[in-house]
C-alpha cells in the first residue's frame, strides 16, 4: 500500500497542515536505464522511434503481399504449440529472415535446400513467390515442422 506524500505546513497559518507536498522532479538524476535494452530513450528518440515504427506499419499495410491464405488459422495454432509468434503479414521474405526462422523452428539449412526446397539459393524462394509474405513461408515450415515431430513419433529411430 502506497503511503501519502508528507503534508505540508503552511507558515501564513502558523504551521497548520494546508495540504500534501507535490513531488518535484529531479532533473539532477539521470533516466534510469532500461534492465535488458541498457540505457533509457530521451524525449526526442522516443519521438523518432514512434515516427519510424508508424512509418513501417503504413509500409507494411500498403504492402502488396498477399495476406488471403486459407491456412491461416491453422498456422497461428501452430504457431501457439511451438511457442512462436508469427511475423506480421507485410513483412516480405529474405535469405536472412529464413536462416532466423530455420533456426527459431528447429530446421537445417541442409534440410531446407537438399529435402524440401531444393534451390541452392535461399532466396530462391522469394524471387519465385514475390507476393508471398514471410508469415505464409513460416507457415508452411511450421507444417513441416509439424509433419516431422509427427513422423518422429509414430517410427521409432
Amino acid at each position: 500500500m502506497m503511503t501519502p506524500p508528507a503534508p505540508l505546513t503552511d507558515t501564513a497559518t502558523n504551521g497548520q497542515i494546508s495540504g500534501f507536498a507535490s513531488p518535484t522532479p529531479d532533473t539532477t538524476t539521470p533516466p534510469v536505464a532500461h534492465p535488458k535494452w541498457g540505457g533509457a530513450l530521451a524525449p526526442e528518440q522516443r519521438a523518432k522511434s514512434a515516427a519510424t515504427r508508424a512509418a513501417n506499419a503504413a509500409a507494411r499495410a500498403a504492402s502488396p503481399l498477399r495476406r488471403d491464405f486459407l491456412d491461416d488459422q491453422f498456422w497461428q495454432d501452430l504457431a501457439s504449440r511451438y511457442n512462436v509468434r508469427l511475423p506480421a503479414w507485410g513483412v516480405p521474405i529474405t535469405s536472412g529472415a529464413i536462416e532466423r526462422w530455420l533456426r527459431k523452428l528447429g530446421l537445417t539449412i541442409e534440410w531446407y535446400r537438399d529435402e524440401w526446397s531444393g534451390e541452392r539459393n535461399l532466396s530462391d524462394f522469394a524471387k519465385r513467390n514475390p507476393r508471398w509474405p514471410l508469415r505464409a513461408w513460416v507457415g508452411l515450415m511450421l507444417e513441416e515442422r509439424e509433419h516431422d515431430d509427427a513422423h518422429r513419433q509414430v517410427v521409432p529411430a
